[in-house]
């Protein structure tokens, strides 16, 4: 006489130990298959590349300036404490003949040391000072050794945006073997190259 108690246990045994295990990795294997890949249209990145440093290279020549560089925003990793590093690291640039690149020394650099720029640009879209040497006021002092070690004399800045408005990068204007003052119609013009800048990237 069949046991059916036993053969139901044996049954449910096979169930769980062996055909749900098969099922469970069948149906990961699905569900990856059917995640999309992430693209890597290399073409197209370097499209916008070339886009972004032939728009820094015409700035550069509008302006006349010495260097013209992108710093984009980007986690840097966490502390012990778990809190996450915010950092910022030069993407890109464009300099005049005989002007050092500076993009290699401005790599991952913690954004609470530059919190008093940041902050400045944030508020009011742009920043421009005539000056470093002798324009004695909290933003310039707060960033007078970054601004030494480039050589700056006079420099501006404007915010970059994504769509959603969120501050993803800063564009910078460096004059180093000269000082330059800026007008309003040169600032407005910054602005909106900013504004150009920034759907490039989202693009990348």
């Amino acid at each position: 006489m069949i046991d059916f108690t036993n053969l139901t246990l044996i049954l449910v045994a096979l169930i769980t130990g062996v055909i749900s295990p098969i099922l469970v990795h069948a149906f990961r294997f699905f569900l990856i298959s059917k995640k999309p890949k992430p693209s890597c249209d290399v073409s197209k990145n370097l499209k916008n590349e070339d886009l972004i440093a032939t728009k820094l290279t015409k700035i550069r020549e509008i302006l006349k300036s010495d260097r013209v560089w992108i710093c984009e925003f980007h986690n840097g990793g966490h502390t012990f404490t778990g809190k996450s590093i915010q950092k910022f690291s030069q993407t890109y640039e464009v300099v005049q003949k005989g002007i050092s690149k500076e993009g290699m020394n401005t790599q991952n650099l913690p954004t609470s040391l530059f919190s008093t720029f940041f902050n400045a640009v944030a508020s009011s879209s742009e920043i421009h000072v005539s000056d470093v040497e002798f324009e004695d006021n909290p933003l310039v002092n707060s960033i007078k050794s970054f601004l030494d070690n480039r050589g700056v004399k006079s420099f501006a800045a404007a915010i970059i945006k994504n769509i959603e408005g969120h501050m993803i990068g800063i564009l910078g204007i460096d004059f180093v073997t000269k000082k330059e003052r800026f007008n309003k119609e040169e600032i407005y013009s910054l602005k909106d190259d900013a504004k150009i800048l920034a759907g490039y990237l989202e693009n990348q």
